[in-house]
Formats: structure tokens, C-alpha cells, sequence
């Protein structure tokens, strides 16, 4: 599965550095796992290189002119965006699946509810066509003098139109991804702070490349839980490395302000050590950990621990009490008598 995500996520990247990272990072809210980084680092060069034979070897989003970082009273604005770029992430993570929970409780054939959510898609589209589709077409716009172009109200009102359009269209039941939606939403965030701030602020950058490119690290980054990995997926995706330093403070703030609040259905670390062999008093039989109900010989997670199958007493529960609450992942206790 790792292998599949570096691989995967190789196309998108040039030269592909992010795919192996990407695929230790994303697993877990809070650890890596070491052991993916070689094969998805083998699988990412094998699926750039035949991507990039087939359709070229050029970044997905064009710069226009120097992004060098070279003002460091400037992060004083990246901090504003990281800040941003957190509280909005978590909007996209908690719009996503309240609005997939939602449609998941409503009683209705499954071939429905997707008609329900193109239905409001659609309706969005008739007021803001701009959230429809992919969205990077406007992330390039965005990265450029372009921007000047749009209303000020479409690009406040984008990124908070796609968070609807995303939960809506796959919630329902379609089909999709969140990293593309997430690129535009972050690129979307940082173009409204550039366009706010021009003019009126000093020392704001005089295109809003760089803003762009920081604030589709920090947001995605942040509720991703794989902030490393992001960057340098961003900077692949725009060929551009210069921005990296101010991406870190913003992507730094962004995941301490998202903190455990996106990616549910993630595991906070790697699974624990193998099975301990664990010392009991004479008389007791081997057994196993489980709960009421399950089928012995077959270790449970979570739970009380019940001992199955012989003669179970407290002093078994006394034993195993403490192992359970320390060791929380799918484990089996080999328990052999003391005699």
C-alpha cells in the first residue's frame, strides 16, 4: 500500500523526492514508517519515469518570476498564513465528514444520493462556476498577475465553495480525491491574503506566487498529518524550492493548530512490539486475551481483557489489566504457568 502511494504520487512531483516520504508520513498522525521509505522510494522513480516518458518531464504549475525568499520581515506574514491555513483546514477536514456522516444516515437507495449532490453541486456551479472541476487552472491564474483580473468576492468565497462542493460530491457517494480540492483551497487561501494585503501592507511580495505556494503546503500539510512530505510535493508540483523556508513556519503552524482534529480514521503511531511472554502464578492455563464473546484463540482489540478459555480467575485479570491499558494496538499475551 505504501509502494502504491509513492508511486502514485511520483507523477505529480518532479524530481519525485516526495513520493517515499509521503508514503512514511501518511500512515500515522504522529510517527513514520522507516521500513516504506526504500520501496516506495523504488516504486516513486519507476512510476516518474514512466509518466514523465509519456506525457513530459515539465512541473504542473508554471511560476512567473523570481520567488526567492529574501525578506525575513516577510514571515511575519507567513505565520498569519499558517494560522489561516489551519483553522480553514480543519473546516475542510470536519465540512468532509460531517457531510459524508450525513449522507451516510440519510435513508434513501445509495443511487440517490449522488443525484443529490450533483443537484447541489450544480446549483453552486450557477453562482460560482469557479468551484467546479479540478481547480488548477485557477491556482495557475492565481500565481500570476491574473489574479488582479478576478472579482475580490470569488476569490474570498472559492476556497469556502470548494469545501462544499468536495464533501458534497464524494459525501454523496462519487468519485474523487481531497489532495487536488485541498491544492486549490490552500492556493486560494494564500491568493486572498496576497490580494488583501497588496498595496495596503508593506513588504508583501509583488506576485502572489509566493503566497500561493506556502499557503497549498500549509493548509494540506497540516490536515494531512504529513507536513514534510507536502512540501516538498508543492515544490515539485511548481518547480520551485525557494520557498521552503518560510513553508516551514507556516506548515509548522498549520499542523500545531489542526493538532489530532483531522484524519480520524488514522492511527496515532506504529503498532506496538511483538507478543511478550508474561509470568502467572501455578494453576493457571495458557490462554488468550479477548472480549466477552469472542472466539477463543483469536486476539481481540480493546476492550476488557477476559481470559479464554480454563480456569480464569482474578489473579489472571490482575495480570493482564495493566498490559491492556499499556499496550493498545492488536497484541496476543502467551501466558505460561509459573511452576
Amino acid at each position: 500500500m505504501v509502494c502504491d502511494a509513492g508511486g502514485l504520487s511520483a507523477p505529480s512531483s518532479a524530481p519525485p523526492w516526495a513520493g517515499p516520504v509521503l508514503a512514511a508520513e501518511i500512515l500515522y498522525k504522529h510517527d513514520l514508517e522507516v521500513e516504506a521509505v526504500i520501496p516506495a522510494l523504488i516504486a516513486s522513480i519507476i512510476g516518474y519515469s514512466v509518466f514523465g516518458a509519456w506525457s513530459g518531464w515539465n512541473p504542473i504549475f508554471v511560476t512567473h518570476g523570481s520567488l526567492a525568499f529574501t525578506s525575513p520581515p516577510q514571515l511575519l506574514y507567513y505565520v498569519v498564513l499558517g494560522l489561516l491555513c489551519g483553522l480553514i483546514g480543519l473546516l475542510y477536514a470536519r465540512g468532509f465528514y460531517g457531510i459524508t456522516h450525513r449522507f451516510h444516515r440519510l435513508r434513501l437507495p445509495k443511487w440517490v444520493k449522488p443525484g443529490i449532490g450533483g443537484l447541489l453541486v450544480g446549483l453552486i456551479g450557477l453562482v460560482l462556476p469557479q468551484a467546479l472541476g479540478m481547480g488548477y487552472g485557477w491556482v495557475q491564474v492565481s500565481m500570476g498577475p491574473g489574479l488582479l483580473s478576478l472579482p475580490l468576492w470569488v476569490i474570498l468565497a472559492l476556497p469556502f465553495a470548494k469545501i462544499l462542493t468536495t464533501g458534497l460530491s464524494i459525501g454523496s457517494g462519487g468519485s474523487g480525491g481531497i489532495f487536488g480540492p485541498g491544492m486549490v483551497i490552500g492556493a486560494m487561501v494564500g491568493a486572498s491574503v496576497w490580494r488583501l494585503c497588496y498595496h495596503v501592507l508593506p513588504g508583501v511580495p509583488d506576485t502572489p506566487g509566493p503566497f500561493v505556494i506556502v499557503a497549498m503546503m500549509a493548509l494540506f500539510g497540516g490536515i494531512a498529518h504529513a507536513p514534510l512530505a507536502v512540501m516538498l510535493m508543492v515544490a515539485e508540483m511548481t518547480g520551485n524550492l525557494s520557498m521552503l523556508a518560510p513553508a516551514m513556519i507556516a506548515v509548522g503552524i498549520s499542523s500545531i493548530v489542526v493538532g489530532g482534529g483531522a484524519a480520524p480514521d488514522r492511527e496515532p503511531g506504529r503498532l506496538d512490539p511483538p507478543p511478550e511472554r508474561v509470568a502467572l502464578p501455578p494453576g493457571e492455563h495458557r490462554h488468550r486475551t479477548g472480549r466477552p464473546g469472542d472466539v477463543p484463540g483469536q486476539p481481540k482489540r480493546g476492550g476488557a481483557p477476559v481470559c479464554l478459555p480454563g480456569r480464569t480467575g482474578g489473579a489472571c485479570r490482575d495480570y493482564l489489566a495493566p498490559l491492556a491499558r499499556a499496550h493498545r494496538a492488536y497484541r496476543e499475551y502467551v501466558l505460561f504457568s509459573g511452576a
